[in-house]
């Protein structure tokens, strides 16, 4: 009798700390750039051939960060052209970065960037904008302007 009562015991014992470690949580906190979005925001120049093609549209990046904040790899995961993806590539890896944390560690991760390119500032584009918040990314994404295009009709 003895023996089942220890048995059942150690059963609920370890039932409770299976069930605390479940229930804890761990606080994550993405990457960011240093200055914010707002500094690749400023770094990306929109091609010339991307004016003079009139091509807007939005850019999905993958970017790996360490847990220095220096930027491993980045991946278009849908692009526009090869011309507005490379300038997008070049503004994000030139990007010096604050690592992400889990549990306030410094951590290796991948986050997924969003980066319209519109000719003109048009409010009607904001839909666009507004369309990129996902589970992968909450926020606003990079929004990058050609304020001197001006069509010839």
């Amino acid at each position: 009798m003895k023996k089942i009562l220890l048995l059942i015991i150690s059963l609920l014992i370890c039932l409770f700390f299976d069930t605390a470690k479940s229930e804890r949580t761990i606080k994550v906190e993405p990457p960011y750039p240093e200055g914010g979005y707002e500094a690749i925001q400023e770094k990306i120049e929109y091609p010339a051939i991307g004016v003079m093609a009139c091509i807007e549209g939005r850019i999905w990046i993958k970017a790996e960060i360490d847990s220095v904040g220096n930027v491993i790899s980045v991946k278009i995961i849908s692009g526009l052209t090869p011309d507005l993806d490379q300038a997008t590539i070049t503004a994000i890896k030139s990007a010096k970065w604050i690592s992400a944390t889990a549990d306030g560690k410094l951590v290796s991760s991948k986050i997924k960037i969003p980066v319209c390119f519109f000719l003109v500032d048009d409010p009607e584009k904001e839909r666009m904008v507004s369309e990129t918040e996902t589970p992968e990314f909450i926020g606003l994404p990079i929004v990058v302007t050609h304020q001197k295009y001006r069509p010839d009709y």
